[in-house]
């Protein structure tokens, strides 16, 4: 199957360069004056950058207009959704709760990932405090959620954004911290939800993620709505949210559960898998 899929990839390739070599080409004066490589060539350093840049959002001592970055408020932290002015749309320094999961949680897997050790940089635990994102109270089994300290059970998940990317984004840190006892519990109860939410939607045999099929938190199953999320109007696009979001998830679950030696406990076949990512 890989030949076939190397021989049809070369075949598409030799297509098209047939194609643009029978075009003809047209020489445009402005664009033939231009340097093939801007000269001269200065290639950013573009994990320094990054480096840079992670380290100064997480450093709550830094001084300026509207500085720091980050909030931080004993032992947890936030970064608010947007950067105003102090005092501008409530933005305030000493709140480490109205926030969301993919301004705050996010942040801290980019900073792992360069490097930084996120259990004790300048003094505090970030990976400690992102444990607030997980709701215990959600789902099946419990799930992470946009904001920190939730605890109910009702309403509906976000079918857009805000319900399935923070279920994403906390595995991923999970996954980073499985030998952590709070973690490795957080990936089996997440892990529990996921599958029940896609087998609500119709999972593996029967997906159906059309538009106005939401999952209620409540009843943990999936209502029909006319034509609407009761999120409100959702465009086309954001159908496909559930679908990729819960095949990443269902991915992420099974490198986890392999990695700790646990993939037995929850069988998520490849079924389950092609059945989700082909809607």
């Amino acid at each position: 199957m890989k030949q076939l899929s190397g021989l049809l990839c070369a075949v598409g390739v030799l297509a098209v360069s047939l194609a643009s070599a029978m075009e003809p080409q047209v020489n445009v004066p402005l664009v033939t004056q231009m340097n093939r490589l801007p000269a001269p060539l200065n290639i950013p350093n573009w994990k320094q950058d990054a480096l840079d840049y992670s380290q100064f959002i997480f450093d709550r001592n830094v001084t300026g207009s509207n500085m720091p970055v980050v909030n931080v408020v004993g032992q947890d932290f936030a970064f608010q959704g947007y950067m105003q002015p102090i005092g501008v749309n409530g933005r305030v320094t000493n709140d480490a709760n109205s926030t969301e999961a993919m301004t705050s949680v996010a942040p801290v897997i980019a900073a792992e990932l360069l490097g930084m050790d996120m259990t004790t940089y300048k003094g505090l635990n970030w990976v400690q405090s992102c444990k607030r994102w997980f709701n215990p109270g959600a789902g099946f089994r419990g799930l992470y959620s946009d904001g920190p300290n939730q605890s109910g059970s009702g309403g509906y998940l976000d079918p857009g954004i805000y319900g399935y990317w923070p279920m994403a984004i906390g595995m991923m840190l999970t996954d980073r911290h499985r030998n952590d006892p709070v973690y490795s519990t957080n990936l089996s109860l997440q892990c529990a939800s996921v599958l029940q939410i896609a087998q609500a939607y119709g999972c593996p045999t029967n997906a159906d993620f059309s538009l106005g099929r939401t999952y209620d938190l409540s009843t943990l199953s999936v209502l029909q709505f006319a034509g609407r999320e009761p999120a409100g109007p959702v465009i086309s696009g954001f159908r496909r949210f559930p679908v990729l979001l819960l095949g990443a998830g269902v991915g992420v679950v099974q490198t986890a559960l392999r990695r700790s030696g646990r993939v037995g406990e929850y069988p998520v076949d490849g079924g389950l898998q092609m059945e989700i990512g082909s809607h």
